[in-house]
């Protein structure tokens, strides 16, 4: 991440590509034959992205120290929920069972986010937090961008526009990341360096 909190969207776009490659079984990617077999196991995999995200923000609220920064992440967390409905109501149009394709690169994503969530200054904490979601975000803004291409390309108006919406409001929900952590944040865990005895250094109580 760069210090304003935001790591580059390259990143996002290299775990896509690092999850096309292995994050699907070779038996399921052995039998994607066309665009269209691609296109829905690319969206099963962006559902269970967003099953995933929504269930590790449920579990931040009461561990952060930054009411703006909960706030903001609550607010998310209700926006992914109704997403994920519709990404299911998607892929259920198409025949398909909405789990299936269990997103593995977010799974690890997350698992570091929960690592985060166990530093143990909270200003700091929170400083982690953020970023690691970031990073989650990044990497769906990469896949909704994928999605929307092949929607259109399948001639699937209706779903590349809301697919491409949504990647739209990935990107300012990390812009409000990025603002809240150079403003408010990432200064209150620089803050608590104050407060650090120097090695060797007794501190004065």
């Amino acid at each position: 991440p760069s210090a304003t909190g935001s790591s580059s969207l390259a990143e996002g776009r290299k775990e896509q590509w690092r999850r096309t490659k292995s994050g699907l079984g070779a038996t399921d990617a052995a039998q994607i034959d066309s665009l269209s077999s691609l296109y829905v196991a690319e969206l099963q995999e962006l559902n269970s992205a967003e099953a995933q995200l929504s269930a590790v923000l449920k579990q931040l609220p009461g561990t952060l120290q930054s009411q703006d920064l909960e706030s903001h992440l609550v607010g998310y967390a209700t926006e992914i929920h109704a997403r994920h409905e519709d990404l299911e109501r998607i892929l259920r149009s198409r025949g398909v069972d909405p789990g299936a394709h269990p997103d593995d690169a977010m799974h690890a994503l997350v698992l570091e986010t929960k690592k985060m969530q166990q530093v143990c200054s909270e200003a700091v904490r929170d400083a982690a937090v953020l970023a690691s979601v970031q990073r989650l975000v990044h990497f769906k803004i990469a896949g909704y961008g994928t999605v929307a291409t092949y929607a259109t390309f399948l001639d699937r108006s209706e779903d590349a526009s809301r697919l491409a919406e949504y990647a739209d409001r990935d990107k300012e929900f990390d812009e409000e990341l990025s603002v809240l952590a150079k403003q408010v944040v990432n200064p209150t865990a620089a803050a608590t360096e104050n407060f650090r005895p120097r090695p060797g250094v007794t501190a004065r109580h």
